[in-house]
Order: structure tokens, then C-alpha cells, then sequence
């Protein structure tokens, strides 16, 4: 997406990935006793949305009803009432919902592989001011297979009697009176990249812990690196959330100097596209507590395999590596940082090491920003190949710059990659240019021996049935761990051979960690 960045002079902050549009205008009236109504969606197809100079094709209803969430690519029902009391969600029913097909082309710029398979309606209480409202949502558009089929009706009822939250969807309905903290003794330690973690019993002694507990009681809490969600209805733990942990010798209940615990932490690392960043604009370390306190700990569990022959077999997964570097916020206001600057050094280098990657075709994105009274560019080179330049116009006025970014594609060939930089400044000596991110998408096989390291198949959002994993010279993986919902790992996985394979279900893209002994993460503490 392109648009124009940096204003000069301004009293808000215009930002490259504004918070999601939302189409939608708010019916509120007062209502009694059982709730409920019928829905007749006016689906219009391909129609235009508009965000930031950008221009997205999707079938849309009545506005009062609709949500277009742009960084999701996917629409969203929802219908908010004023009602007389606390809704409640668990008495929400959803009946007589007719469907319509529709063919991939009609989703237009929705994400295919992004539509869910269920309605999953969800009712949404809360409370302004004194005024009780209910937010009804629900998916309109969902995935069955390889097809898709759209809601043109449905009837709907709830009752009152519930709690008035605020409108969190998907999370715990009971009110949080008091945080986990409350009760207790916690230590703190952080980490800064997402991993495997091993936390021993000197490092506990270390953070103050007493290390002389019942090792099945020991928890960890934290809710990762990610920030928070723009919009408050987005999904978001309202108290630190606990997190799956395995602790190794704790079955005799004593925690000695050969025990130690290990999980999944999420770092700084991760891709946000509501902000545009991989970095976590607020923070730079992700904290994580570690206590005794109460009963049993949240342990990490097999998940079964399914049954049957695999529909799809594969040895090697989508990588994904990144460069971003947060030095300079150009405009000195809004949450939009950049990395290199290219007015001195024009030309400039960027080595990335990609251990067993498969040869063949891969892509790379190059994001960058620059403030010249006229058009510059930087052109990319990948192993001495070109594959794109980004193309730079002079910002409009009272913008302290411009944005631009390019999609190029490059043959794999090696596991070393290097990225040249070329700023082009069209002759103008006060033209200056700012790297934002560079990332490159390849194939990269299931093998060990290069440490621990997450992955997924892009696609097995496309497919149904089973996907059957296969890895080779895996001597080094003990096991693979599936870190989806970071706050339930679960394990897929245990092996001791050079070769292994797991299955999993496919509909959807699950992320993987491998559990790589001689290369456990260890975290830092204050």
C-alpha cells in the first residue's frame, strides 16, 4: 500500500497503516425483556472501499451493519443495541440462518484464506455512562472446503441478566476483580526474541525465588511481546494470562539443581499489521512472572494426531526473515519509526543467513521513505540481481516525507543472501532516504542440526484434510511444539531418531516450534 506520510504541521498523527476502517453505523434503541430480531442482509458485490488513497473490492450489506477490517482483509457483521440491563452472552441464539453461494471471485479483496469456516456469532456486553449496550457479531461469509457461502438471513435472541464488560470478543466473561498478582509472591524476568526457553534452578535462586516449593505448582504468566490491539473489542487478555510450561523432573515434587522448566516465550520479533512494524513500538523487552503461589501449573500436553492417510506431505516450510532497525521518527510525532539513513552512505548492505533453503523461487519486500524536492529511488539487488527499485515522489505539502515500497522476486540459491541498497537521488545533494523494513519470503527445509526454529505451511489455510510433516538429520529435535495460541503450547511431537514425521489438520495456518536441546533460549532478568 502506498501513502503519503509525516505531516509538518498538525495536531494528530497521520499514520502509514491508519486503525482499521470500520463501515459502520451504530443502531441504538431501548429495548425489555428477551431480545431478539430478524437480520435481512442487502449484499451489493464488489463494491468500493477507500482507505488512504487505496481502492479494495468487496461484497458489502447495509452499513449500519458492516465492518471492513483492511489489515485482516475480512468483513464483519454487527449490530449494537441499547438494552435495560446487563446482556447475557451465554443465553445468545442464533436460528433460521439462510445461505447463499458464492464463488472465490466474489470475495474480491477479502483474504480467502483468512474467511473463517463458522459463524461463530458471539453477543458482546457493556456498559457507558450508565447505559447498558449488546454487541451482536458474527462471521457473514464463511468457508466450506474450497467453496464459500454468504448469509442473507437469520434470527436472533438473547436475554438480560449478565455482566456489563467491556466489549472483549472471544474472551472470559467473568469481571476481573483482582489481578493474579494480588495473591502471592512473583518474580519477574524477561525475554527479547521468541523461543524456547530454559529456566533452571540457579536462575530462580537468582530472581529471589525460593526454590524449595512443590515444582507441579510452579506457573508462569505473561501475555508475550505483541502490543496491544488497537480496538478494544479486539481479543486481549484482561489480567496476565498463564502460560503452558513443562517442568522436567518435577514429578517427585522436589525441584532440584538437575530439574528445570521450559517453554515458549514470545519476544519483540513478530510481525504487527495493524502497526506496519515487526517491533514493538512501546517496548523492548517482553516480561514474564514465575511463581509458586496456589495449586497446580498449566503443563504442556500431547495434542493426537489424526487419523488417516495425509492428503499432503512436505520436508520443508515458508520461511520468513526480516531486517528493521527503529532509529528515527522523521517526522518527530506518531508511532512510525525508520532504520538507515542513505544520504551518506548511498549504497549500502544487508547479509541475511538462511540455513537449508530450498533453491528456487522466493520474494522480497523492501519498504523505505525519503524527503527530495523531487522523485528518488532506491534500487534492490539481491545477490548482485536486480528484482525492483522503490520508487519515491516528493511528499505534498506540509509532509516531511514520502513512502514507497517494492515486491520483487529473486531465484534462491544459497543460504547466504545479500541485499544492495542503491539510493538514487536524483541529483538533488539534500535528498535523503530512510530503510523501513526489508523482508524476505523462501522455502526452507525440515531439517535439524541448525538449532531450534518456528515454522508453518502457508498452505494449509487453502486446503483441507491431513498435512503430514517430514524431517530429516533430526537428531538435534527432541520435540515440536505447537505455539499457535502461545498461551497453550501444545505438543505434536517427541522424537530421538534422525528421521520423524508428525501429522496435523489442515483449514487453517498453524505456527511450530522445534525443541532443540543443545540450543535452549535462556532469559534475562533486571
Amino acid at each position: 500500500m502506498r501513502c503519503n506520510i509525516f505531516p509538518r504541521f498538525a495536531f494528530c498523527c497521520v499514520m502509514k497503516y491508519p486503525i482499521h476502517l470500520y463501515i459502520v453505523l451504530l443502531t441504538t434503541f431501548a429495548a425489555f425483556g428477551q431480545q431478539g430480531g430478524t437480520i435481512t442482509l442487502e449484499w451489493q458485490d464488489s463494491h468500493t472501499v477507500s482507505v488512504n488513497e487505496t481502492d479494495y473490492k468487496v461484497p458489502i450489506f447495509q452499513e449500519e451493519y458492516a465492518r471492513f477490517d483492511y489489515a485482516k482483509m475480512q468483513l464483519v457483521f454487527s449490530l449494537r443495541k441499547q438494552v435495560q440491563g446487563a446482556a447475557n452472552p451465554s443465553s445468545l441464539a442464533v436460528t433460521n440462518i439462510v445461505y447463499e453461494d458464492i464463488s472465490p471471485a466474489m470475495l474480491g479483496s477479502i483474504k480467502a484464506s483468512g474467511v473463517p469456516a463458522a459463524l461463530d456469532a458471539r453477543l458482546l456486553p457493556g456498559k457507558a455512562r450508565d447505559l447498558y449496550f449488546a454487541t451482536l457479531q458474527l462471521n457473514p461469509i464463511i468457508r466450506e472446503g474450497q467453496s464459500f457461502k454468504r448469509v442473507k438471513s437469520f434470527t436472533y435472541s438473547f436475554a438480560l441478566g449478565g455482566n456489563a464488560l467491556s466489549l472483549k470478543s472471544g474472551l472470559d466473561t467473568n469481571i476481573i476483580t483482582n489481578s493474579v498478582l494480588a495473591n502471592g509472591e512473583f518474580y519477574r524476568f524477561y525475554v527479547e526474541k521468541s523461543g524456547v526457553y530454559k529456566i533452571t534452578r540457579s536462575f530462580l535462586q537468582q530472581l529471589g525465588m525460593d526454590t524449595n516449593v512443590d515444582p507441579r505448582r510452579i506457573k508462569i504468566y505473561g501475555n508475550g511481546g505483541r502490543m496491544l490491539p488497537l480496538r478494544n473489542s479486539d481479543p486481549y487478555p484482561d489480567d496476565l494470562a498463564e502460560n503452558a510450561i513443562k517442568v522436567v523432573g518435577e514429578q517427585d515434587g522436589q525441584f532440584d539443581s538437575s530439574d528445570y522448566i521450559l517453554f515458549y516465550a514470545e519476544g519483540m520479533d513478530n510481525w504487527s499489521a495493524e502497526n506496519g512494524t515487526h517491533n514493538n513500538l512501546y517496548a523492548d523487552r517482553s516480561y514474564y512472572y514465575v511463581t509458586a503461589y496456589g495449586g497446580n501449573g498449566k503443563r504442556i500436553n500431547a495434542v493426537p494426531e489424526p487419523a488417516g492417510v495425509p492428503d499432503v506431505t512436505t520436508s520443508e516450510f515458508d520461511e520468513y526473515v526480516f531486517h528493521e532497525e527503529d532509529i528515527i521518527n522523521i517526522a518527530r510525532l506518531g508511532r512510525k519509526f525508520h532504520g538507515e539513513a542513505f544520504n551518506v552512505d548511498k549504497v549500502q548492505e544487508f547479509d541475511f543467513d538462511v540455513p537449508d533453503i530450498v533453491p528456487g523461487p522466493a520474494s522480497i519486500t523492501v519498504s523505505a521513505a525519503a524527503i527530495s524536492v523531487a522523485s528518488s529511488s532506491l534500487s534492490v539487488k539481491v545477490n548482485g540481481q536486480e528484482v525492483g527499485s522503490v520508487n519515491i515522489g516528493p511528499p505534498p505539502t506540509n509532509y516531511e516525507a514520502n513512502d514507497g515500497a517494492v515486491i520483487g522476486t529473486f531465484n534462491a540459491s544459497s543460504d547466504n543472501i545479500t541485499v544492495t541498497l542503491d539510493y538514487n537521488n536524483n541529483g538533488v545533494p539534500t535528498a535523503n532516504a530512510w530503510l523501513d523494513f526489508i523482508v524476505i519470503k523462501c522455502r526452507r527445509s525440515l531439517k535439524g542440526g541448525n538449532g531450534q526454529f518456528r515454522f508453518r505451511y502457508n498452505d494449509a489455510a487453502n486446503n483441507t484434510g491431513v498435512i503430514q510433516y517430514q524431517f530429516s538429520s533430526a537428531t538435534g529435535i527432541s520435540e515440536v511444539w505447537d505455539i499457535t495460541d502461545i498461551y497453550n503450547t501444545a505438543r505434536v511431537a517427541e522424537n530421538s531418531e534422525a528421521s520423524f514425521s508428525f501429522k496435523a489438520n489442515m483449514g487453517e495456518v498453524r505456527q511450530y516450534v522445534t525443541v532443540a536441546p543443545a540450543n535452549y533460549f535462556m532469559p534475562l532478568k533486571e
